[in-house]
């Protein structure tokens, strides 16, 4: 695992301050497009006061989702399986704006209470033909794990969590994790650069026919 740190900024009016609690843990496989950008924001006990959840992605240096953008969220009871896979139905979920969260009154969409360890967010957001750099921010409280098109690229680090992220992953289960959000408007994000591949999902087979090889890059 690598982590990424980076210097406090401050771009378009939005801080970006250093990923010391977040690091990179695998590589984000893009393609022209929609793609889903997920997030699992993590109480760290029972009886946690508040919880927050924002996400930043920039494409080759371009906002591309941000606080306020349009998301689905809900507070998971049970195990969803591939709740942050492309093409899920969301349908049924909350339907609200990037920031997720109870307690402090930074949340855009509240959902979530101390009772239960997860919220789960899902946004949207679209490349075109080609993409060389990914940097997505979080702004979080008390922890999360981030996906990008059903896969995880980045986590708090330190964190009890386990090596799948669920319903029932609370971050403190004798680690001592904590970690408050900004409450900076706009956001205080961390910033991590993941790694990226990027598919050409139209790629021409031999025959003439349209194929993509994306299954077998997740295999």
């Amino acid at each position: 695992m690598m982590k990424h740190a980076f210097a406090i900024a401050l771009a378009g009016g939005v801080a970006f301050a250093a990923s010391a609690q977040m690091e990179v843990t695998g590589t984000a496989m893009l393609h022209p497009g929609t793609n889903t950008i997920a997030g699992a924001a993590l109480n760290d006990s029972p009886g946690s006061s508040d919880l927050t959840l924002i996400i930043q992605v920039s494409v080759d240096g371009t906002v591309v989702f941000d606080e306020g953008d349009p998301i689905a969220a809900i507070q998971p009871m049970a195990t969803i399986d591939g709740w942050a896979d492309e093409g899920f139905d969301s349908s049924g979920w909350t339907q609200g704006t990037n920031g997720v969260g109870y307690g402090d009154g930074d949340d855009n969409t509240e959902i979530g209470d101390g009772d239960n360890a997860a919220v789960y967010m899902l946004g949207w957001f679209d490349v075109g033909a080609s993409a060389g750099s990914l940097m997505i921010g979080v702004d979080y409280d008390d922890g999360c794990v981030v996906l990008v098109n059903g896969m995880e690229v980045a986590r708090t680090i330190g964190a009890d969590i386990g090596d799948m992220v669920d319903f029932d992953s609370w971050t403190d289960q004798g680690s001592g994790q904590s970690h408050e959000a900004s409450k900076t408007d706009p956001p205080t994000y961390e910033v991590l650069d993941i790694p990226v591949e990027f598919m050409d999902v139209t790629a021409v087979e031999a025959n003439g026919k349209l194929a993509t090889v994306w299954a077998d890059l997740r295999k």
